[in-house]
């Protein structure tokens, strides 16, 4: 959804949960991935959650829905909360 560079116009706290989200897949991917003797990922590893496995789903399902620029649609609940001046 983020798109590259494709995040203006975001309200910061869904801009901070999306970025949250996607660190928490790919962290778990790498976690999840066996490391070569170099500590390297082992890009072979098809066990799920794996790196190769992510980049397996994302390419499979790019091919079924390619991506479109567009803004997430907004959470109406926390919609005060997006500019998170709560935190100031």
């Amino acid at each position: 959804m983020l798109g590259i560079r494709g995040e203006r116009n975001v309200g910061k706290l869904t801009l901070f949960r999306l970025r949250l989200a996607h660190t928490q897949v790919v962290g778990e991917a790498c976690e999840a991935t066996r490391r070569l003797r170099d500590d390297t990922p082992d890009f072979t590893d098809e066990s799920p959650r794996t790196v190769r496995m992510l980049h397996a789903q994302i390419i499979r399902s790019l091919e079924q829905q390619p991506l479109t620029r567009r803004m997430p649609e907004l959470n109406p609940a926390l919609a005060p909360f997006e500019d998170l001046t709560f935190l100031e």
